[in-house]
């Protein structure tokens, strides 16, 4: 089979979709999986769980075959990588922190009911003793200004001459 435009192998006609069609159609045990595992009691899995969390927005909510079978799923794992802001591990603070940014990418309307909360944790990680923390939330919040374009990017803006 060739190798689609997402280097998977076979095509939606012949094997549905390889294996980002397998993750679609099994897109609700996944998420109550990642969900699950964002309270996990070890800090690598919490970790490991926010990327992978990540990677199904960034590969699935973007493709615009599968988007869909993640949609209803959204405000779930939100709400997972929400919690995660608050972890005393900051790599799983981390990565929630880019997980929700790149949701915002792939599902702005989805996640507009929590953008107020966002916005907020997004801005308290500016302020993170850790720098990648900091760098990440600034990248987050990048990504809510290229998902909500001027109305956002106002918002930043202000974050930014408060702080200077």
């Amino acid at each position: 089979h060739a190798a689609d435009e997402d280097g998977l192998h076979s095509s939606v006609e012949s094997r549905g979709g390889g294996g980002m069609g397998a993750v679609a159609r099994n897109a609700a045990p996944l998420c109550r999986y990642y969900s699950k595992m964002c309270d996990a009691d070890n800090h690598a899995v919490r970790e490991a769980a926010c990327q992978g969390v990540a990677e199904l927005a960034q590969k699935v909510g973007q493709h615009s075959l599968y988007a869909e079978y993640l949609s209803p799923y959204v405000n779930m794992l939100l709400q997972a990588l929400l919690m995660c802001f608050h972890d005393e591990s900051w790599p799983v603070r981390d990565e929630a922190c880019l997980a929700c940014g790149t949701f915002c990418i792939a599902y702005a309307e989805e996640c507009r009911p929590e953008l107020p909360t966002l916005f907020e944790r997004w801005t308290e990680q500016l302020t993170d003793q850790i720098w990648s923390v900091r760098e990440d939330a600034a990248c987050a919040l990048g990504d809510a200004v290229t998902a909500y374009g001027p109305e956002m990017l106002e918002k930043v803006l202000a974050v930014i001459r408060k702080s200077l």
